[in-house]
């Protein structure tokens, strides 16, 4: 789901010089760099599930990139997100103080991470994935501004998207609708969820997301607006 950045300096190639020797056949191109989110994501989400290692080694992994590129956008948001939840567990274990200073400074980095590639949706996808599950235990204040961040990534990432979106996996644009259906709920915008919600019924109907969109569409069957709550259907590969 996340776009690939691609290194686009290997197209640019030297002139060829006439010699009277034959000349070599041309080197090929240097292989690309890795997806940086393919490097550290897996160790990311166990890390989420309760694998502190795994966590430490994402963390490590974009502090070394930072330490190189303290501007890097995708190592910003990524050890950003890490710090978030470092708060939580912080929070949970009762230090506030260090809780506080931890989310402070994770959204700080998110925040700067969408400012430096305000278009780039390998940046605003993790941003809004953090900040949506984040947003459903904050006080009623925090969890609006949480939900207003979440709301402009993931219309970012629809929007660049809009002229590939047929052609993405189900999986992808499933858990793309349905979280922008639950931070309009969320928010209370109404018709714009319900727009959405007949969008998944419609386009990917027989599918496990429009059998949740129809729950949430259903007069009289779906949760309040707090409790929409969508996870994952799928997996991340």
């Amino acid at each position: 789901m996340i776009k690939p950045v691609l290194p686009l300096l290997f197209l640019l190639a030297a002139p060829v010089v006439a010699t009277r020797v034959a000349p070599d056949p041309p080197a090929a191109p240097a292989a690309r760099p890795e997806r940086f989110d393919k490097q550290v994501r897996n160790d990311f989400f166990s890390g989420f599930g309760g694998d502190v290692k795994a966590l430490e080694r994402g963390m490590a992994a974009c502090e070394k990139v930072l330490e190189k590129e303290p501007g890097h956008p995708e190592a910003l948001v990524w050890h950003g997100c890490g710090t978030v939840f470092r708060a939580g567990r912080a929070f949970r274990r009762g230090d506030y103080s260090e809780g506080t200073a931890l989310w402070q400074k994770g959204l700080d980095e998110m925040d700067r991470a969408v400012k430096l590639a305000p278009s780039d949706i390998a940046v605003r996808i993790p941003r809004a994935t953090c900040l949506i599950p984040a947003s459903r235990n904050a006080p009623a204040p925090r969890q609006r501004a949480l939900l207003l961040r979440a709301r402009e990534d993931l219309e970012t990432v629809y929007r660049v998207r809009q002229p590939v979106f047929s052609r993405l996996s189900g999986h992808s644009r499933g858990e793309l609708l349905m979280g922008l259906a639950e931070v309009y709920k969320r928010l209370g915008e109404e018709e714009k969820a319900k727009r959405i919600l007949d969008r998944v019924a419609r386009d990917l109907a027989s599918t496990p997301y429009a059998e949740v969109a129809g729950r949430w569409l259903k007069p009289g069957a779906a949760p309040p607006a707090a409790k929409f709550e969508h996870s994952c259907i799928g997996c991340h590969g």
